[in-house]
């Protein structure tokens, strides 16, 4: 059943092998001849190849590793960057620098204008200003924006009457097209304290 032949004579006594140079006992292989293998023979099915890949699908694997790491950090660095220009945006075009302010002005002109986005724009000038030299009321004139068609109506009504009008209004630190041309936006006609 066992060939001897085969196998390397480990129990020599040393008198016995001296003639013959020291042997490193071989691990024998399995022969796909071979019905069955041995006990403590390693198997090799004959396609080369122990249990790693070869040296070219290692380093493609660490490219592949090294690509999907990069992946991940350019996808975290553009979720940064949307988050923080989301904030800066936020924080510079959609909220007010100053909310719920209060103005008395003379109401010199209403208009609708714009190009895309059609806005009330208003121009207002400080009752002292008008009260003095005529040059100093065209320094002092102030261009704003209106919120809405109703407050541009009331707007409208009251301009070029020399009538004080108190106005609400919040501030901007930038424009947006469909808000107005003006940091400026009136919000509300409160009534004024002279009528």
């Amino acid at each position: 059943m066992f060939d001897d032949e085969d196998y390397d004579d480990y129990f020599l006594d040393e008198d016995e092998g001296e003639n013959e140079p020291a042997r490193r006992p071989q691990t024998p292989t399995y022969n796909s001849h071979s019905a069955t293998p041995r006990a403590g023979e390693t198997i090799n099915f004959g396609n080369g190849h122990e249990n790693h890949e070869p040296e070219t699908d290692r380093s493609e694997g660490c490219m592949n590793g090294l690509l999907r790491r990069l992946g991940c950090g350019c996808l975290a660095a553009v979720l940064i960057a949307i988050i923080v220009g989301g904030a800066i945006g936020y924080f510079r075009y959609l909220t007010p620098t100053v909310e719920d302010a209060v103005m008395d002005v003379n109401v010199l002109r209403v208009e609708k204008r714009g190009t895309m986005f059609k806005t009330y724009e208003a121009e207002v000038a400080d009752p002292s200003a008008l009260a003095g030299a005529s040059n100093d009321a065209y320094t002092r004139m102030r261009a704003v924006s209106v919120a809405n068609e109703s407050v541009a109506r009331k707007l409208q009504d009251l301009q070029s009457t020399g009538r004080t009008v108190r106005l609400r209004y919040c501030q901007y630190a930038s424009t947006l097209p469909w808000r107005g041309e003006s940091k400026t936006v009136i919000t509300e006609v409160l009534p004024s304290n002279d009528q």
